[in-house]
């Protein structure tokens, strides 16, 4: 199931829901203004983004996916876990022209915008159709235009959604939105959120990283257990700390609904065997082993060859994350002819 929605406009309650008055009471200031002449944006963003951690705000969030439940006649979506939040100076600018599609979310994804503020012509959001967004978009990409060109055109198609606050905008992730310079004498804080109908495409966006379930906490996929595997013996890894290694399989992990659960091992160093991984490939027979690269396999051929065919032998799948690999996609030989033309790469640089 996908929802379309095209610049649509909802009311909320704001006694019922009163965001305004908790942003401002968490800030203690009286007036969004006076907390744009007493604080920088940086400033702003660090405290909103410690207010949505509250369970004050948690609650009214909840309560506001519940206005949307009663619009699509379903609670059967996921929504965006930690909402947006954006700030728009007097003088200044928020977002240039784009679809959310551009960047990483699926076309069955609405967004929902809610300013804090009556919103005014120039301090609001412009947005498109989505028929000439997807016009202009395929423009942007098949005549190769600059970001700068881009912005112009997207302009060109948009106009300005006047919004107040008790009022939310919905409108698909497929439609240009931007901002223009705020030349009126308001500021405005808003926060954006999206949501996806079950089935929906997330495109990057992992499900259990990005979204909250809103009908059932079961219907969540479940991460898969692993374990991580940290090497820094082998050439070209030494000066790949465990941090970085880490990184690089955090990154595999989520993108494959991986989870390491505080299991992590590094190989000992000052001995030319292995023991740390053929301990963990035999004896705890780990199902699924992580490790930042190829290239943290022993460099040995002879040892190599031994760690692939007993992973293959228990059941165990080594993935190699910065390749994205796993290993038993891989024959032996096509993993020595990989490795060993690193390595002669590296005597040629």
């Amino acid at each position: 199931m996908t929802y379309n929605f095209d610049g649509k406009l909802l009311k909320f309650d704001q006694k019922k829901i009163p965001l305004l008055d908790i942003v401002l009471d968490f800030f203690r200031m009286n007036s969004i203004s006076e907390i744009f002449k007493n604080l920088n944006n940086d400033e702003i963003y660090k405290k909103l983004y410690t207010l949505e951690k509250t369970k004050k705000f948690s609650d009214e969030y909840k309560k506001l996916i519940k206005v949307i439940e009663v619009e699509l006649g379903t609670g059967d979506f996921y929504f965006q876990k930690i909402p947006s939040f954006r700030v728009h100076r007097v003088k200044g600018n928020s977002v240039n022209y784009h679809n959310d599609c551009m960047y990483g979310h699926g076309e069955d994804v609405v967004n929902i915008w809610v300013p804090l503020i009556n919103t005014n012509e120039h301090n609001t959001l412009h947005l498109a159709d989505n028929y000439l967004s997807k016009k202009e978009v395929k423009r942007f990409g098949t005549e190769k235009l600059s970001l700068i060109q881009a912005n112009k055109l997207f302009k060109s198609i948009t106009s300005p959604r006047l919004v107040n606050y008790g009022e939310i905008l919905l409108f698909n992730t497929s439609a240009i939105h931007g901002t223009e310079i705020n030349n009126s004498n308001e500021d405005r804080i808003s926060f954006d959120f999206r949501i996806l109908a079950h089935g929906g495409d997330p495109s990057t966006k992992q499900l259990n990283d990005f979204y909250l379930n809103n009908k059932s906490e079961e219907r969540l996929i479940k991460k898969i257990p692993c374990m991580y595997y940290l090497n820094k013996k082998n050439p070209l890894m030494k000066n790949c700390s465990h941090s970085i290694q880490r990184e690089i399989m955090n990154t595999y992990a989520s993108l494959n609904n991986f989870s390491p659960e505080g299991k992590e091992e590094s190989e000992i160093h000052g001995t030319s065997h292995y023991p740390v991984i053929f301990h963990y490939i035999e004896e705890e027979k780990n199902k699924n082993i992580l490790m930042a690269s190829i290239l943290c396999l022993p460099s040995d051929q002879k040892l190599r060859k031994q760690v692939l065919i007993l992973a293959k032998n228990n059941g165990v799948n080594l993935h190699f994350s910065l390749e994205n690999k796993i290993s038993k996609n891989l024959s032996i030989e096509s993993v020595d002819a990989f490795y060993e033309s690193i390595l002669v790469s590296e005597i040629i640089i």
